[in-house]
């Protein structure tokens, strides 16, 4: 990819375990009078991106871990094929919370769903790509 540009990234608490998550898709929830991030679902409101992966031997619940906003252009990992010129939005995957899928058009993005920008490659399943960021949300 043709594109250079630094990504602006910040330290949030992880509310949960991030092991091996790096490039997934987080948002910000309310645990105990403060925010912490957590995997996104596909109706969840996606905040930041993992941009680092943590120690693989340490829990990261309750620990600072660094986070990438979701600004100019950032990398995120596909869920399923995606192709250059999609809507990005978080899956609908239960098993892999966090990933991405796209979508074509507008009007493909499902109600209360929001996209998180446009797919700036052509990857397979599981590959980490960067994205345009435009956030989008059709319906209501």
């Amino acid at each position: 990819m043709a594109v250079t540009q630094a990504t602006n990234s910040i330290t949030l608490v992880a509310g949960e375990d991030l092991r091996d998550k790096q490039f997934h898709l987080l948002e910000i929830v309310e645990f105990q009078g403060i925010g912490v991030v957590k995997l996104t679902g596909q109706s969840s409101r996606p905040s930041c991106v993992l941009s680092m992966n943590p120690n693989e031997n340490i829990d990261t619940n309750g620990l600072g871990v660094p986070v990438a906003l979701l600004q100019g252009v950032f990398k995120v990992k596909s869920f399923a094929g995606i192709t250059a010129g999609q809507y990005v939005m978080p899956s609908q995957s239960v098993d892999e919370k966090g990933t991405v899928t796209g979508v074509d058009t507008i009007y493909d993005i499902p109600i209360q769903t929001i996209s998180i920008g446009i797919a700036l490659e052509t990857v397979s399943a599981g590959a980490v790509f960067e994205v345009f960021a435009q956030i989008t949300r059709y319906g209501v």
